[in-house]
């Protein structure tokens, strides 16, 4: 499905990339799930497996039906896409993609192995809940980074300036409210989480307010992975991945969730920081700047 959505990326159907890869499946895993429940089956994961992989594979026929995709373009890839410099760099993408997942979830398997199982149940919710604040990023990035690209390829900086102030000022813009939304509407959430508790609010703050703030920091990672800086783009990923594993450790043996929620948001902050002064000594683009006329 990744393959297929970025398909549908590449053609401005960002509908079709975002709902089948990250919506359509889960909606119907969930539904599935709950009518399993609702009739009193065990819903355990022999019974809910084959239900995800199911709807994963209705949800990729259904892309490859919508892109008309062709059989021989799946079993015959074209050599370019066989190239060294192909492969080199999409395995650095990949490399600096875990390091961002690791980045999300380090946190929580901090807390569980060095505070204790019990702190990670508290902890948990407020990780996940934090992600609400981010959920505008996502289709921002799918939009702005074809711009980005097409500015670069032909050195038009004004242009790519123009991109970058508007991803900045959108991302900021709905992260704010989202976040508020989301810390206002704590005991809500609550409810969903049995495990939640006052620290998670705290946590939740904490989190949230490290989202909002990053948010300024613009798009700088899309910025140097549409100019062809794939590699220093992975080393910071990395580097920083390794620093919050440090810092985590050396935080966890205090015991305090928000001490640590604060550390994970530090790193993360610093992380886009470096980004976007990498971004602007090797393209000129600042997260947000004034375009000359």
């Amino acid at each position: 499905m990744i393959a297929l959505a970025g398909g549908a990326r590449a053609v401005n159907r960002y509908v079709l990339a975002l709902f089948s890869k990250d919506i359509a499946w889960r909606l119907v895993t969930v539904a599935a799930f709950g009518i399993l429940v609702g009739m009193g089956q065990s819903a355990g994961i022999g019974a809910v497996l084959p239900i995800i992989a199911t709807a994963a594979v209705a949800c990729a026929v259904w892309q490859v039906v919508r892109l008309r995709v062709r059989g021989t373009s799946l079993a015959q890839p074209s050599r370019a896409s066989l190239d060294h410099a192909y492969l080199s760099g999409s395995a650095t993408i990949a490399v600096s993609m875990l390091a961002v997942v690791a980045l999300g979830t380090l946190d929580v398997i901090v807390v569980g192995a060095w505070v204790s199982p019990d702190a990670a149940a508290a902890y948990f919710p407020a990780n996940r809940l934090a992600l609400l604040a981010a959920f505008a990023t996502l289709p921002i990035q799918m939009v702005v980074e074809q711009r980005f690209a097409a500015s670069l390829a032909v050195d038009d900086r004004a242009g790519g300036q123009r991109s970058a102030n508007a991803a900045t000022a959108l991302q900021f813009v709905l992260c704010a409210p989202l976040g508020a939304a989301t810390v206002i509407g704590f005991p809500f959430y609550a409810g969903l989480f049995p495990t939640a508790t006052a620290t998670s609010f705290q946590v939740l703050v904490v989190l949230v307010a490290g989202t909002v703030l990053g948010s300024l920091f613009g798009m700088a990672g899309s910025i140097l992975l549409m100019s062809g800086h794939q590699a220093p783009f992975a080393r910071v990923n990395f580097v920083c991945a390794c620093l919050a594993a440090l810092i985590l450790a050396l935080v966890a043996s205090y015991g305090s969730l928000t001490s640590i929620a604060f550390a994970i948001a530090g790193v993360e902050l610093l992380r886009k920081a470096i980004l976007a002064v990498m971004a602007y000594r090797r393209t000129g683009l600042l997260p947000f700047a004034k375009v000359g006329l």
